[in-house]
Order: C-alpha cells, then sequence, then structure tokens
C-alpha cells in the first residue's frame, strides 16, 4: 500500500510541476507579445536598409529581396526579411529584447495562377533564454514544409543578419557628420 501511494504522491508532484510550467510558458509568450507590440508601435526607430545582394551574394531570389533593421540608439530591435520568388513572397519578422531573440513571425504568400498572391503559411515562433519554447503554425509552406526544425534555421538567420545590420549601423553612424554646436546665448 505504501508503495501505491508513494507512486500516486510522486504522479501528483509531476502534474502539478508540469501545470506549473505550461502556466510560465503563458506567462513568457504574453511578454513577448507585449514586448513585440512595444517595438511595432515605437516611432523613434532608426531604419537600416541592406538590399539583396549586401545580405545573400549569390543566392539572390529573382523577385528580389530586402533587409530591414530598426534599432533604438545601437541596439537592434526588430528585423524585417522580404523575399521575392517565382512562386510567391516569404516575410519573416525577428524580435529583440536586451539583444536576445525573443520573436519570429513568418508569412509566406503564393501567386495563383492569375498573379494575385494568398496567402498560404504563417508562424509565430517564441524564444527565452535562446531556446523556442512555442511554435504556432497554420498553413503550408511550399520550400521544407514538413521541417520541424525549421525554428532552428531562424535563429541562425537571426544572428547573421543581426551582425550584418550592426556592422552597416556602425559604419553609417562613424560616417555621420557630428551635430553642429549649440548657439550661444544671446544677450540683450
Amino acid at each position: 500500500m505504501n508503495t501505491r501511494l508513494a507512486g500516486f504522491m510522486g504522479l501528483c508532484a509531476l502534474i502539478v510541476r508540469l501545470g506549473a510550467n505550461a502556466q510560465a510558458t503563458t506567462d513568457k509568450v504574453r511578454d513577448i507579445r507585449l514586448v513585440s507590440q512595444q517595438i511595432e508601435t515605437d516611432s523613434s526607430l532608426y531604419k537600416v536598409t541592406m538590399h539583396r545582394e549586401e545580405f545573400l551574394g549569390e543566392e539572390a531570389p529573382d523577385k528580389g529581396a530586402s533587409l530591414n533593421g530598426f534599432f533604438k540608439g545601437d541596439t537592434l530591435c526588430k528585423m524585417n526579411v522580404w523575399i521575392g520568388l517565382s512562386y510567391g513572397v516569404m516575410e519573416e519578422h525577428y524580435y529583440f529584447s536586451n539583444g536576445k531573440l525573443v520573436y519570429v513571425y513568418e508569412t509566406e504568400d503564393d501567386y495563383p495562377a492569375k498573379d494575385k498572391s494568398t496567402h498560404t503559411f504563417e508562424a509565430h515562433y517564441y524564444f527565452d533564454k535562446d531556446n523556442a519554447i512555442e511554435k504556432l503554425t497554420s498553413g503550408k509552406r511550399k520550400m521544407g514544409a514538413d521541417d520541424p526544425h525549421h525554428y532552428l534555421e531562424l535563429y541562425h538567420n537571426a544572428h547573421y543578419y543581426a551582425g550584418l545590420l550592426i556592422k552597416k549601423r556602425r559604419v553609417a553612424a562613424a560616417h555621420q557628420p557630428a551635430p553642429p554646436p549649440p548657439a550661444p546665448a544671446r544677450t540683450t
């Protein structure tokens, strides 16, 4: 009887821990959504743009590409990747908090026969301490549609693209002229 009771108590403890972990994940996802909303509404962010050859090199897609970074001071807060392919458009939106990737929103719009795009794929990836904690997807991607580890590619791309944008931001900042000194106060 004691063995059964101990087993039951262990099972109850496991259920309580799993429930607490699920609640912690829900709270983290909620906090990440708030961070991304704050970044979206911040009109003071400085924009850095890179064209396809600057960040994709020889792998330039047929319909073009762009990478935009949004900075608060020297801190990267958000990146948008737009890639035009022969069959449609892929977009990836990366959000950072304190220099760490916290959220990726990804979409794919495919061109049907009449050149009007249709929304075929959407995904939300939430990260905490360099680990994916939640994945929400709907629809199907044309390329790599069944890859359960796609979030790892996004994580890697986030750091690669961030490095390029930070470097371009620093170069641009170094070449900006210094602001003029303040005008002397007039005395009358």
